[in-house]
């Protein structure tokens, strides 16, 4: 009989601003340990960002290691706004097995079928997250248009 193996996964922290929040790595820490028990997971100790740095350093060194079944992030909007850095962070974690788990959306990136829904959704938070009130100017209506059609 095959033995049951829980999944590991290590939360990532960040003290800079995502998604117009401010989240101490405390918090983000107890969103991490709940996800854990909910899933029946094993929660490693989390890695925070170096302070400052504008490139994540360790989330990219994270996305390469192969000690865990993947990284638990609060939000999708502690990505990178780089695209590159995104990609090469998506590669990474898919080449690996692994998975890309966001807390608060309730979505991960386990295969490269998922890049496409999570830049969707990115580039749709992106349009909307230009207005304090969401509204959409003429040129970002035609943008939302297209990308919800090219589902």
């Amino acid at each position: 009989m095959k033995e049951l193996t829980a999944l590991r996964f290590r939360g990532y922290c960040s003290q800079s601003n995502f998604g117009g929040f401010k989240i101490p790595i405390p918090i983000q820490n107890c969103y991490y340990r709940e996800y854990c028990n909910v899933t029946h997971s094993i929660f490693l100790l989390s890695q925070n960002e170096l302070l400052g740095s504008s490139v994540p350093i360790k989330l990219v060194a994270m996305s390469q290691s192969r000690e865990d079944n993947g990284i638990l992030l609060v939000s999708m909007k502690m990505l990178p706004d780089d695209f590159i850095m995104r990609l090469k962070i998506y590669k990474n974690v898919i080449n690996s097995n692994r998975r890309l788990i966001f807390i608060l959306e309730k979505l991960e990136l386990e295969k490269s079928e998922d890049i496409a829904q999570l830049e969707k959704i990115l580039k749709l938070e992106s349009i909307l997250g230009k207005n304090k009130f969401n509204f959409c100017a003429p040129d970002e209506i035609k943008l939302l248009k297209s990308t919800i059609m090219a589902n």
